[in-house]
Parts: C-alpha cells; structure tokens; sequence
C-alpha cells in the first residue's frame, strides 16, 4: 500500500527550495516502495517528475505563519 506525501512551502526559500528537492529525489529513490504521489503545497519547487504535483495556495497572512500552514493544509486536502 503507498501513501501520498504532502510537503507544504512557504515563499522565499533561502536556498532556492533546494533542501525540498533533495528531501523529495531522496524519498522517491529510497522509499519508492511505499511513497504513491507527492504534493507540494505553496511555492512551485520545479521538479520534473510526474508524481510530484504543485497545488498553488499563497500566503495568506504575512505575520502568522500557523494560519498560512493551515491554508496551505486545508487546500491540499
């Protein structure tokens, strides 16, 4: 049975949502056996792979972080 990975990103990445990019090629080369689709929730992390799905939600607050999470949260679901 695989499960659906969600990963949810804030805007501006200090470097270039690349720490986001080596989480997801290292969980689809290492647990590809149990990991279905992934959903990037906020900012665009431009992967090329067709089990990566970008959802677009923008911030939607700028000084409450735990409002835009759970935004971005309820829009993936």
């Amino acid at each position: 049975m695989k499960h659906d990975l969600v990963y949810v990103l804030g805007k501006g990445s200090k470097y270039d949502n690349l720490e986001i990019k080596i989480s997801i090629t290292s969980m689809l080369k290492f647990c590809d056996h149990w990991v279905g689709n992934i959903y990037v929730v906020g900012e665009n992390p431009k992967i090329s792979n067709p089990r990566v799905k970008h959802i677009y939600a923008p911030d939607i607050t700028k000084g409450n972080k735990d409002a835009n999470i759970i935004h971005k949260l309820l829009t993936a679901i």
